[in-house]
Order: structure tokens, then C-alpha cells, then sequence
């Protein structure tokens, strides 16, 4: 019988399933540390305002529903969070440092004022996992934004709403992909391609924001 391979070795740690382990975990993380923060109030409630629960003790009632709800709350938000960030992620070649900015870059154009720590929470759980972004000096919100790029004066008034017929609206809704096509094949900067991706993103009638949107309140309640 053939010994069994040693686990944790360098082709296993670097295969596709380790490292999606790696951004799984670093996603779960930062859902624990955002549930944690939001139901502290109700564990002091339930306890005092001590925090612990006395040995033997039962939860009140109206502690397990909370604490329920807040975890089911949480999880829609970062789950919301993390799928927003896929239309501003690269059009190619994405690593998980850019994932990270695209999470926070989504998260702060939608809900620009994180006072429940949401983006913080995710970029201290990439770090932690030594999920580094290139190009940025230091890991605070403000550097990991993707930069708005300039926009020749044609890419401006395409992006313009207008009461266009829906044909000339479709070929509107396709500019923006070829151009990020034709750019993906001819450069390797990835804060270009980003930028670029986050432009076209922009245009009225695009993805996430074609819907009514929620108020900021809302998301983060």
C-alpha cells in the first residue's frame, strides 16, 4: 500500500481549491467580526451589561430571535457586498488584492459613510491572511478606492442618459465591453483595466445600478 502524502505541501497549498479556501476564509471572517460588533448590544442586554453569561444561565427569549436575525442580516449584507464587487473587479488577469479593492470600492460608492466598520472588518481579514493589494502605499480605505479615471469628452457624453430608441441604447450598453476587450489585449496595467471596468460600470442602465437602490440607512440597519 502506498503511504499517504503528507498534507499541507507546496502543490496543495498552491492549487486552485487552497487558495479559494484562503479568500472563503478571509470572507468569513470579516462576517464574524461585522455579527459580533451588531449583536454586542443584545448580549449585554441579555447579560447586564457584563458581556458573559453566568454559568448554568439560560438566554432570555428575545436573545436567540436576535441573534438570529442579526446573523441572517449580516450574511445578506456581506453576501450583497461581495457579488457587488464583481462589476468592479479587472476584466482579466484579477487577483484577490484586487477583489479586496473592489469590495471596498463597490461597498463606499453605494454606502459612503461605514460607520458599522463593514469595510474595515473585510480589509483587516484580507491582512491577516497576507491578502496584499499591489500599487496601494498602505491598506486604508481611502488608498484601495479605485480611482476614477478621466473620460475622453465621447466616453462622457455616451455615458449621458438620452431618450434614445432601445437599439442605439444596446449598441450604447456594448461600447463600453469592447472597448475594455480591446484594452484587456493590449495593456497589462491592472489599475487601468479597472478603472476602465469601473467606468463602464457607471453608465446609466448598468448592472447593480439599474435598480432602485436602497437607502443608506437601509443597508446598513
Amino acid at each position: 500500500m502506498d503511504k499517504a502524502k503528507p498534507r499541507g505541501g507546496s502543490a496543495e497549498r498552491s492549487s486552485p481549491h487552497a487558495r479559494g479556501a484562503v479568500l472563503v476564509s478571509a470572507v468569513f471572517a470579516a462576517f464574524v467580526t461585522i455579527y459580533r460588533a451588531r449583536s454586542a448590544d443584545l448580549i449585554r442586554l441579555a447579560t447586564n451589561g457584563t458581556g458573559v453569561l453566568p454559568a448554568g444561565a439560560k438566554f432570555r427569549t428575545i436573545l436567540p430571535g436576535g441573534l438570529r436575525g442579526e446573523a441572517a442580516k449580516v450574511a445578506d449584507q456581506v453576501l450583497n457586498m461581495c457579488i457587488r464587487a464583481l462589476d468592479y473587479c479587472p476584466p482579466v488577469d484579477v487577483t484577490f488584492g484586487d477583489y479586496l479593492r473592489a469590495i471596498i470600492t463597490a461597498d463606499r460608492d453605494l454606502v459612503p459613510l461605514d460607520d458599522r466598520g463593514y469595510r474595515v472588518a473585510f480589509i483587516s481579514a484580507f491582512r491577516d491572511r497576507g491578502i496584499f493589494p499591489t500599487n496601494v502605499a498602505h491598506l486604508a480605505e481611502d488608498s484601495l478606492v479605485w480611482e476614477t479615471p478621466p473620460l475622453s469628452p465621447d466616453h462622457q457624453k455616451a455615458l449621458q442618459p438620452s431618450g434614445r430608441d432601445p437599439q442605439p441604447a444596446m449598441e450604447l450598453e456594448l461600447g463600453p465591453t469592447s472597448r475594455l476587450q480591446q484594452l484587456a489585449c493590449k495593456c497589462q496595467d491592472r489599475p487601468r483595466l479597472a478603472d476602465s471596468a469601473r467606468a463602464a460600470n457607471a453608465a446609466p442602465g448598468h448592472g447593480l445600478r439599474a435598480g432602485k437602490q436602497e437607502s443608506q440607512a437601509s443597508l446598513r440597519a
